[in-house]
């Protein structure tokens, strides 16, 4: 059978990439993974947005495109949202919320950051080691309670073609027979 030796290397694939990135996690040493503090510097570059700031550190980051439109965008700290939703389904804060955080004193951008891109996160999803085996006879019997059985195969009913239809743009019929 030809899909025993496909599952060993599956197998072999994701115990090399566990103890990759096992090795790797034994590195890290910061709060936040490395790559997405170095995206969130290159976005914190040059941000020239007016800020209006509001009540318990919620603030309206205004500015201008390339375009020459103006745009305005709210900002809350304390509930990790911002209008543009970016903040939201990313888990990592938007230019406009990175604007704000740099503008306030003793405020960390680290302190923004969804727990999903913590290095402890990170450490905890490879810290498992997937045993080496020698073969498929080490498998785990597993049994499901049930015979699963390939689906039956059918002809179509009616005379089989023996030429393909051509479609329109080769030289075919652009409406069907009935």
């Amino acid at each position: 059978m030809a899909l025993i030796p496909l599952f060993d290397r599956i197998r072999q694939m994701i115990m090399e990439k566990q103890d990759s990135r096992r090795s790797l996690s034994l590195k890290l040493t910061d709060k936040i993974l490395p790559h997405v503090t170095k995206d969130l510097n290159a976005m914190s570059r040059n941000l020239q947005y007016l800020i209006h700031r509001g009540p318990n550190n919620t603030a309206e980051i205004q500015g201008t495109t390339k375009e020459l439109k103006n745009w305005r965008h709210t900002v809350d700290l304390d509930n990790r949202t911002c209008s543009c939703q970016m903040w939201q389904i990313t888990g990592l804060p938007c230019t406009h919320a990175l604007c704000l955080i740099h503008s306030m004193r003793n405020r960390s951008v680290e302190d923004y950051i969804d727990d999903y891109y913590s290095v402890h996160k990170f450490k905890k999803a490879y810290e498992h080691v997937i045993a080496p085996m020698n073969g498929r006879d080490q498998w785990p019997e597993v049994d499901m309670g049930f015979k699963l059985w390939p689906p039956r195969l059918k002809r179509a009913a009616g005379r089989p073609r023996t030429r393909r239809m051509k479609g329109a743009e080769e030289g075919g019929k652009t409406t069907r027979q009935r």
